[in-house]
């Protein structure tokens, strides 16, 4: 396996490089967008060189959802995938449905379209979904079967259906209580079959820093 998480991928095409992408950066949470291709072009020569089985993007494979950066990361990992690695990604609370999908232009930012949970499963559906053994209908949390003794629960723990709406990413992780009933079908599934589960989300189970738990 390999594990990777955060990307937050920005297209290039998004971004002309001046004063309101500089401010961006300057002013964030240490996203490295300046330097985001070069370093899944490194990545890929890592995997490439490695081959592991498996690569697992578990949520925020984009800066802001925006739908031309999820179109061109789709093309990325399409690449792996042909190097040998099975590819199984699931979304963050960035990727979907979110208001602030932004383009920077000298020194603006300008709203550019970003996509809905059916269009992260239509962009993304090569890897995990359309392989899915079972998909969970009230969430893009899917259930795959890689090889015969191990499975992947990839769990979408994202509440990203108001976004819009409050013109903001709710970044608080969840597990839908509809979504419970499904999980526990899925146990069964895999207790017949006397096959091990991992269970993959983006939010964490437990507290890891202690400046920063609240909604993590």
């Amino acid at each position: 396996f390999f594990i990777a998480s955060d990307i937050h991928y920005l297209d290039q095409s998004l971004t002309d490089g001046k004063e309101a992408f500089q401010s961006f950066i300057w002013s964030g949470d240490a996203k490295h967008l300046d330097y985001i291709d070069n370093i899944l072009d490194a990545f890929t020569c890592d995997i490439e060189k490695e081959k592991p089985d498996i690569l697992i993007i578990c949520g925020d494979l984009t800066n802001n959802g925006e739908k031309a950066s999820h179109q061109t990361l789709a093309k990325k990992l399409k690449r792996i995938q042909e190097v040998g690695t099975s590819v199984y990604i699931i979304p963050g609370n960035h990727d979907i449905s979110n208001p602030w999908a932004r383009c920077f232009e000298s020194t603006g930012q300008y709203p550019v379209e970003t996509i809905c949970d059916k269009g992260f499963r239509e962009i993304y559906g090569e890897f995990g979904y359309n392989e899915a053994i079972s998909r969970d209908e009230h969430t893009l949390s899917y259930l795959a079967a890689p090889s015969e003794n191990l499975w992947l629960l990839m769990l979408d723990s994202n509440q990203y259906k108001n976004n819009m709406e409050s013109n903001c990413p709710n970044a608080d992780g969840t597990i839908n209580p509809k979504t419970i009933p499904w999980i526990k079908k899925c146990l069964k599934m895999a207790d017949k079959k006397n096959a091990q589960i991992i269970a993959v989300m983006h939010h964490s189970l437990l507290n890891h820093n202690d400046l920063k738990n609240q909604n993590c």
